[in-house]
């Protein structure tokens, strides 16, 4: 009996430690990382009432869309000038995190006036979208891969060759998603500015200016929480999908950049890159949005300086208002000042790309 009740007692010690263990090395990290990651991704970012419209750009016409993501229904608008009745192909516009497609209207009207048919959407939990908040960084690659399906399904599109912008965020999406097959059937060519290479070094960079180098030990359970919440698409990564897609690709980053730092950056990935078709074009000294005017960023930096930092409203996204922040002391004529050089960069690489295709 005596003998019984010790393997009892030390069964029980055993599950104990057990239990101890599991808790302080598996369950406890992953509840805390969780909550850390709904701190950033459960809030929904709304539209802000300085933002351009359609109606503030000449001949620029919007047809409101909406359309499924998963189990949301994501709002958005097909674009086209009003002078055109044919399209040079169909563009899909693709935003960052903290805001909506209206903040890229500059850009939207630029690829309209060129004769192209654009698509633009609002990710999940934006703006005209629905969603709780933007659930994490991959869902913007689900959301962009069901924008791109709506878009050439829609009457206008038929035939049109089909290209993506994406900036930022989405410039990763953009190039993560290419990792799906069905996907790079449907493209034509890519162009992704300002982008990071995996989820992980964008959480990185943003988590160790704040909690430091202590960051990489929520790594693993970052990762469980990813793929318990979208699946293989986790583990998607931006050149891993560029090397698939084998179709030109056009990649830009500025070293000076405070929002995606050049080290996790696509750009500095190109020495993984296999895709011949792909282009690295790197600047020094443009910032984040490389698609505005140099002046206007450079007048942006300068009207914070000697400013009151405004504080955080409790109900405002994180990323939104690390966004919105930089220009509360300058005004929309500014902030949407549009870089018409850079952007006949991007539209001169989809029209090669367009027609070496249709060569082909």
């Amino acid at each position: 009996m005596a003998k019984n009740g010790y393997n009892k007692t030390a069964v029980a010690i055993g599950a104990v430690i057990v239990y101890v263990i599991l808790g302080f090395t598996i369950i406890i990290p992953l509840l805390v990382t969780k909550f850390v990651l709904d701190s950033f991704f459960n809030k929904r970012v709304k539209d802000s009432d300085a933002l351009f419209t359609e109606k503030d750009y000449k001949g620029l016409i919007k047809e409101e869309k909406h359309f499924k993501s998963g189990k949301y229904t994501l709002g958005g608008g097909l674009f086209y000038n009003e002078q055109f009745s044919s399209y040079k192909g169909l563009i899909i516009v693709s935003h960052g995190i903290g805001c909506g497609l209206n903040n890229y209207m500059l850009v939207i009207d630029y690829f309209a006036r060129k004769g192209y048919l654009v698509f633009a959407f609002n990710m999940t939990g934006t703006c005209t979208s629905e969603g709780p908040g933007l659930i994490g960084l991959q869902r913007g690659i689900l959301d962009l891969k069901n924008a791109i399906f709506y878009a050439k399904s829609l009457p206008q599109a038929k035939g049109l060759k089909t290209f993506v912008f994406a900036h930022s965020w989405s410039g990763f999406c953009s190039a993560a998603m290419l990792n799906d097959k069905k996907v790079c059937k449907e493209l034509t060519a890519v162009a992704t500015t300002s982008g990071f290479n995996n989820f992980w070094d964008s959480m990185r960079a943003q988590a160790e200016a704040k909690a430091g180098k202590a960051t990489c030990l929520a790594k693993p359970s970052t990762y469980v929480i990813s793929f318990l919440r979208f699946g293989k698409v986790a583990f998607y990564e931006g050149i891993k999908g560029i090397n698939k897609f084998n179709k030109p690709v056009l990649i830009t980053h500025s070293k000076d950049d405070p929002t995606v730092p050049f080290e996790i950056s696509l750009a500095n990935h190109m020495d993984k890159c296999t895709n011949k078709k792909a282009i690295v074009n790197i600047y020094e000294d443009r910032a984040h949005s490389i698609h505005r005017a140099k002046w206007a960023e450079e007048e942006i930096s300068k009207s914070v300086i000697g400013k009151p930092v405004i504080e955080k409203p409790a109900d405002m996204n994180i990323f939104q208002y690390y966004m919105e922040i930089k220009y509360r002391y300058t005004t929309a004529d500014v902030e949407f000042a549009l870089d018409e050089e850079y952007m006949n960069s991007i539209e001169a690489f989809f029209d090669k790309a367009r027609k070496e295709e249709e060569i082909a």
